[in-house]
């Protein structure tokens, strides 16, 4: 019986290391592109892009998001697309504004400031990623000291 305990107890405490590491790559996609973001927005190029297409995507569990696809050209000639959230005034033919840097065109991003709902999100982003994460380490710790303190 009490292998079965030590056994279950590693389980569970490989299983918090999983969300742990999960939660923890979360973190750092998300604020890479955060970052990614704002050198774009401070540091790139300004091009005038203009909206060829717009869809909407359907999440099975969540809210219906609409997409534009923005499409620009960058000095030396060569057409850059990319998609963007839309704001619900864009339609196809609109130009709208982007900034990118020279070495990545493909991360271009749309020229707004972030206002304070953008950034209320992204902290409630990163505060639920953050707490996911140590909820799985809390695991993974509880699981592992518990299998260990066994006979």
């Amino acid at each position: 019986m009490l292998d079965v305990m030590g056994t279950a107890g590693t389980v569970f405490g490989v299983m918090g290391t999983v969300f742990a590491l999960i939660g923890a790559a979360g973190v750092v996609a998300f604020v890479r592109a955060l970052l990614r973001r704002h050198r774009a927005l401070r540091f790139g190029e300004t091009a005038r892009a203009y909206c060829v297409d717009t869809y909407v995507t359907h999440d099975s569990d969540g809210p219906s998001r609409r997409r534009a696809v923005l499409s620009f050209t960058t000095p030396d000639g060569r057409e850059h697309r990319v998609t963007s959230p839309a704001a619900g005034t864009v339609v196809t033919g609109d130009q709208v504004p982007v900034r990118y840097l020279p070495d990545r065109p493909q991360h271009a991003v749309v020229d707004t400031p972030a206002g304070p709902a953008a950034w209320a999100g992204a902290v409630f982003v990163l505060l639920v990623l953050t707490v996911f994460t140590a909820f799985g380490a809390l695991f993974a710790v509880s699981g592992f000291v518990g299998a260990s303190m066994l006979p």
